[in-house]
């Protein structure tokens, strides 16, 4: 560590007294003395641990006085010039927009724990039109604010990049669509009026609520997202094993994957006409969920509303409805114990994977406690229900159920 020392010098000592002598630091830069004028004691101790702290990072090769919004320029244009998703830039231009509203960073190398848990504490206390603001929202700032400071180390402005502080959030349950569900949405897929035959160049005779049973039977054994699933083709059908390429550009997974997509190709099958694409759809992202509503509403499907608990939330309709994410969740249910669910799902890491994996075996797993004989329990204690999950998640590889 870089020596700072802190003074009074003693001729201004003897004139002025030592109360009224101003305190002063002392180092060396480039083996030379410099000395600076601060004022009280604390005042030159707090600048004397700033001047070891900028001392030691110089020495680490640490830019040292790199200004924080220059910072944010370079960097948000590194992301648009690293082909991110608009979308992304979007994000993490607004995360890091909040972040300089409410700190105000002059320095990047001046950021430490403890600038962020003073953004952590001033961003809970925010309310939105909805309701206080969401711990997951502030989690995700602080996610993309820590991308941002490890491209900053590496640039030099910064020594080390501060660990996140905790969040506290309820671990409310992750809706996926259940087996009862899935086969009700089939059976009353035919309530939908598009796409229609000549529109989109469907197969003779095929209805919407053919295309709509393909689509969800797609979704339900790939897991994939909705946006991967409308981008297939069926030139990337690999018809012997059973495969399908689904390509990373314009997409939020970051490499191409080969998800198993054998289950649905007679839903498929069924639709194909001349278009290119496994499942066409001309019309708008809006009118695609308008008619995944509609179909949910004539199966008659009603879920518990994951934001019920939250002071303030209104619940509407959609509250009570599943999202094509939910597919996802379900297919990682049956699922998790599968090696090739972080390829199936399309995930560019495998904490992401993991992350599915840790609910479904909460939701799998049967605990099976013990009673006693005497109160209608067996003679021995049960095997450990754990062990017998893993197994029964490993007999449902991939499982598809037919309407």
């Amino acid at each position: 560590m870089s020596k700072v020392r802190v003074f009074q010098v003693s001729h201004e000592k003897a004139r002025l007294g030592g109360d009224a002598c101003p305190w002063s630091i002392e180092w060396r830069e480039n083996g030379r003395r410099r000395t600076e004028k601060v004022g009280t004691r604390q005042q030159a101790e707090d600048k004397a641990a700033l001047k070891r702290r900028e001392l030691d990072e110089g020495a680490a090769g640490v830019i040292p006085h790199k200004p924080w919004q220059e910072f944010v320029d370079e960097y948000l244009a590194d992301m648009e010039g690293s082909g991110n998703r608009p979308d992304t830039i979007e994000v993490a231009r607004r995360c890091l927009g909040t972040f300089t509203a409410k700190i105000k960073p002059k320095w990047v190398a001046r950021i430490d724990g403890r600038t962020l848990e003073q953004f952590r504490t001033k961003r809970l206390r925010d309310r939105t039109v909805k309701g206080p603001i969401s711990p997951e929202t502030v989690k995700k700032e602080l996610r993309h604010l820590r991308a941002a400071l490890r491209v900053a180390k590496t640039w030099n402005y910064l020594k080390d990049v501060p660990s996140l502080p905790k969040v506290l959030s309820d671990q409310r349950e992750k809706p996926h669509v259940s087996e009862p569900h899935f086969l009700a949405m089939l059976k009353a897929a035919d309530v939908a009026t598009v796409p229609e035959l000549d529109g989109h160049d469907l197969a003779e005779g095929a209805t919407p609520g053919d295309w709509w049973r393909a689509l969800l039977v797609v979704l339900w054994v790939t897991g994939a997202r909705i946006g991967a699933v409308l981008r297939l083709h069926w030139e990337d059908v690999d018809w012997e094993t059973g495969r399908v390429l689904s390509r990373a550009s314009d997409l939020k997974q970051r490499k191409d994957t080969r998800p198993e997509i054998r289950g649905a190709l007679p839903y498929l099958v069924k639709i194909r006409g001349g278009d290119p694409r496994l499942l066409p759809w001309n019309l708008s992202r809006r009118t695609l969920y308008a008619h995944f509503d509609a179909i949910q509403e004539a199966a008659g499907i009603e879920v518990p509303c994951p934001k019920a608990s939250v002071p303030g939330h209104v619940c509407r309709r959609s509250c009570h409805q599943y999202g094509f994410h939910a597919f996802r969740y379900a297919h990682a249910r049956f699922n998790y114990a599968n090696p090739e669910l972080q390829n199936q799902m399309g995930h560019a890491a495998a904490a992401t994977t993991d992350h599915y994996r840790r609910w479904a075996k909460r939701e799998m797993a049967e605990y099976g406690a013990y009673l006693p004989a005497a109160l209608g329990g067996g003679d021995e204690p049960p095997k450990s229900s754990g062990e017998t999950a893993e197994k029964t998640a490993e007999k449902m590889r991939f499982r598809v159920v037919r309407a």
